[in-house]
Formats: structure tokens, C-alpha cells, sequence
């Protein structure tokens, strides 16, 4: 099954190496989540599709996912949403894929109004969502669409010193995001698992399971470490409504990421819930 979702990816060594870690890590959420043969799934917030791959894999010809993110087709690098949806649904292999972009699952007509799936399904993507009440709001709306909700997310409460990194540069990020009205930011607000546990049961949900899954080999950590050196002292600079301490405390704290060679990323907060009326 891994090598069947890696064929999407080309033949580039690199590419592939570093694609086999992130598909190992979905793959491992989707067992977690049980999610089978045949099930229907909405996923929410795909993004560049490596859950909406695994997932399409996993559920086979009889199943079906259904893909949304609130991103424009040219959001992402190296690649861009769009690109990967392309790639996506050009592989021979995955028909059973629908993969919608550039859709505000709040503000936006209901496209999918009447449809029902098995799960929902919500792969780190919550700290891209701009504070707790739109994380609510989406998981009520969510448990409009199926019984089941199955999250996976960036879990900040760390337990080996090579993930330190990971979670100061996106905790960097968070802090600028709060003081940022207009973003593209993928960190803007960091859910802890109680967070995230108290959004679920207040919209709706009983949670049936928790857990942590840890996969070592993928680069999250390394990507975020390479935003927050790269991207995030011009914009803390531009950031007029920021204390001038502050901003100088979030730069030496990029400074000290510089020399940083020992990264392991953050370990992944998992759950699944059903409707509390069920």
C-alpha cells in the first residue's frame, strides 16, 4: 500500500525518500483511526492530499473521499495545493478522490449539503485555524456530515529534547500570527489536547479514544525550524503593532534555531469521537 500512494511522487530519490516518511505517518493515523474498506470520508483541510491519499487507498474502490481546504489552488511550496490536487487525481489508482480548494467551509454555500460520510477527518490542520472559536464552529459543522470525527495534530506537550525545536519555532510563529490580521500562515493558533478535547465535546462529540503517535523521520520539524529562520524576522520587523521587547525576544530565539542540527519533530495528538446523541 506505501508504495502503491508513493508511486504519485514521481521517481526523484529525494522526493520519494522524504514522501515515504510523511504517507508511513498518515498511514499510521488511519490505523489509529480505524477507518477501513468501503468508508466514506470527509476530509477537512487536505491541504497538498498526503492524508487524502492514504486515505483514498485505504477505503479502495468501493470507498470515497472528499477532500476541502480553504486554500487557493496556488497556496503551498514547493508545491502548491493545486498542483498536488492535479497529481492526485491523475493517478491511474485513485478514482474514488473529489478534492474541492478555495472553500470556506463557514462562509461559502454548502456544497455539501445532504451528503453523508462515515468520519470526518481532520489532519493537522487545526493550528492553521485563526483561534478556538473557529475550531468549534468547524466541528459542529462537521457533525453535520457524519457521526464520526477523527483528528490528528502537532501535540506541544513534548517528551524527548529533539523536538524542543520544533515546538519553539512554531510557538515563534503563533505568537506573530496573534498579532497578524491577514495571514496565509500555516501555524496561527497552537491547540493543546485539552483544546482541542474541550472543542470536541462542546460540539457535540463524545471521544471514544486517545493517543500519541510518534513518527521520527518525518520534516515538519526541519520545515518549521527553515520558516521561522527564513521568513519570520521580516515580519516581525513589519509588525508595528508588536512591543519592540517582544520583537526582540522572538528574534534571538530565531538566531538560537540558526545553529540547531539535532531536530526530531513533535509527536501526533490523536482521537476519534461520536456524536454525543448516538
Amino acid at each position: 500500500m506505501l508504495e502503491k500512494i508513493l508511486s504519485l511522487y514521481g521517481n526523484d530519490p529525494v522526493t520519494v525518500e522524504v514522501q515515504r516518511a510523511q504517507t508511513a505517518h498518515r498511514l499510521k493515523l488511519i490505523d489509529f483511526w480505524g477507518i477501513g474498506e468501503g468508508d466514506r470520508v470527509l476530509e477537512i483541510g487536505c491541504g497538498q492530499g498526503d492524508t487524502t491519499a492514504a486515505l483514498s487507498c485505504v477505503v479502495g474502490e468501493k470507498g470515497f473521499v472528499h477532500g476541502v481546504d480553504i486554500a487557493p489552488e496556488d497556496y503551498g511550496y514547493p508545491e502548491t495545493i493545486g498542483a498536488a490536487r492535479k497529481r492526485i487525481l491523475d493517478g491511474s489508482d485513485f478514482p474514488n478522490v473529489e478534492i474541492t480548494l478555495d472553500y470556506d467551509l463557514l462562509g461559502q454555500p454548502d456544497i455539501l449539503a445532504g451528503k453523508r460520510f462515515d468520519c470526518v477527518v481532520l489532519s493537522h490542520c487545526l493550528w492553521y485555524m485563526s483561534d478556538y472559536d473557529m475550531l468549534e464552529k468547524v466541528l459542529r459543522k462537521a457533525a453535520g456530515y457524519a457521526d464520526r470525527l477523527c483528528i490528528a495534530e502537532w501535540d506541544p506537550i513534548i517528551t524527548r529534547r529533539e523536538q524542543l525545536a520544533h515546538l519553539n519555532a512554531a510557538q515563534i510563529q503563533s505568537v506573530c500570527e496573534s498579532f497578524r490580521e491577514d495571514s496565509d500562515s500555516n501555524i496561527r493558533t497552537m491547540f493543546f489536547p485539552m483544546d482541542i478535547k474541550t472543542a470536541v465535546v462542546a460540539s457535540g462529540f463524545k471521544i471514544e479514544k486517545t493517543g500519541s503517535i510518534y513518527s521520527p523521520d518525518v520534516s515538519d520539524g526541519k520545515w518549521e525550524i527553515d520558516t521561522a529562520v527564513s521568513v519570520y524576522p521580516r515580519i516581525i520587523r513589519k509588525l508595528d503593532n508588536m512591543p519592540e521587547r517582544l520583537k526582540e525576544l522572538l528574534l534571538s530565539e530565531i538566531h538560537t534555531l540558526r545553529g540547531v542540527t539535532d531536530v526530531r519533530p513533535m509527536a501526533s495528538y490523536v482521537l476519534t469521537a461520536v456524536k454525543s446523541n448516538i
